[in-house]
């Protein structure tokens, strides 16, 4: 069995966060499972507390392997189908999000990751004196 990681890193000019992707390559006699989630189409996000984001996830199942039981932890619980889509609303200043799929070849995991952040309320303008 032999086992590369790769990551690949890139700015986004539109939240001027810098995205990481990791991807797991594995050659080996035993079909693995391809977990692919995303957040907002990312991997990880920027976003002002109390908006919601869109977890996007699909499953590559090897042939004549059986579909797999996947589940969701971190900042999400609960058994998952194997592709799907959920809206969550993320509450942490960190926030992570994580699939693993399981049953009749190797597991698959993938995770994201959502970042939030606050805008200051505003100062009010006082009245002038009168």
């Amino acid at each position: 069995r032999i086992n590369n990681l790769y990551q690949n890193s890139w700015h986004t000019s539109e939240t001027g966060s810098f995205d990481t992707k990791c991807v797991k390559n594995t050659v080996t006699g035993d079909p693995s499972y391809v977990v692919d989630l995303t957040i907002n189409g990312n991997t990880n996000i920027d976003i002002e507390k109390g908006q919601k984001a869109l977890l996007t996830w699909t499953t590559e199942i090897p042939s004549g392997v059986t579909t797999p039981n996947c589940l969701a932890s971190g900042d999400w619980s609960g058994s998952k189908s194997p592709d799907g889509t959920e809206s969550i609303t993320p509450t942490k200043t960190s926030n992570t999000y994580t699939l693993q799929c399981t049953g009749g070849a190797l597991p698959g995991t993938d995770t994201v990751q959502a970042y939030t952040y606050s805008f200051p309320s505003p100062t009010p303008i006082p009245s002038p004196i009168p």
